[in-house]
């Protein structure tokens, strides 16, 4: 297992340890999948797996690869769908069709969990579906615009930006950064004033330290 962090399209997962008897065994795997890659990246529309033994293969074409510590991968296709890749579906799953909006996809570590933006009528807001049962949360927000969501290493808070208020159609056009509790339900403010924040990124290591870009 490892820790993952996600930004910009970049998805990278570092090992912890090794097992015993196991030393070595990932040095000698000839391909890049979403089980032996320790790097996803985005590079003129295509997914790249980036192995420990430094070869590199594409694995889909898209945008927004994310990776779970348990050897899952998803990213969004040229269409607009959400498509997993794991040891089950080397080819591709369909988690979420186009008809259904969701954009910035964000896969949780334990690779239960997926965030997304989507966009209705007047607001972009984000969700997170649990996998297995296909139900869906709405994150609470009085955001005009929510997006690019990312999980922190332990999968409790969703990282997100944000931009306007609909209490407040004359507030300014800097983005924020908020930080949804998963576990507790309750929303966090990490970045908000007159500076404009966005691009959250969390530790591969610490949980609870976010990187962020700030427009000057």
């Amino acid at each position: 297992e490892g820790h993952k962090v996600e930004k910009n399209n970049i998805s990278i997962s570092y090992p912890v340890e090794e097992t015993p008897g196991q030393k070595g065994t990932a040095l000698e795997e000839p391909e890049a999948t979403p089980l032996n890659g320790l790097l996803y990246y985005r590079y003129d529309n295509v997914i790249w797996g980036y192995a420990p033994n430094g070869i590199t293969q594409p694995l889909g074409v898209g945008t927004h690869p994310t990776a779970s510590l348990n050897g899952k991968l998803t990213y969004q296709d040229v269409d607009g769908n959400v498509i997993l890749l794991d040891s089950d579906n080397p080819s591709g799953k369909l988690l979420l069709g186009m008809r259904e909006l969701a954009t910035e996809p964000a896969i949780s570590p334990n690779g239960g969990y997926l965030a997304f933006a989507r966009r209705s009528v007047d607001r972009r807001r984000v969700y997170i579906r649990h996998l297995s049962s296909q139900q869906e949360m709405l994150v609470p927000s009085t955001a005009q615009e929510m997006f690019t969501p990312i999980w922190n290493v332990s999968g409790e808070l969703l990282a997100y930006g944000t931009k306007g208020s609909i209490e407040n159609p004359e507030a300014g056009e800097d983005r924020n950064i908020y930080a949804y509790d998963r576990v507790s339900g309750r929303v966090e403010p990490i970045c908000i004033g007159p500076a404009d924040d966005t691009e959250p990124a969390w530790s591969p290591s610490d949980a609870n330290l976010l990187a962020f870009s700030r427009a000057e």
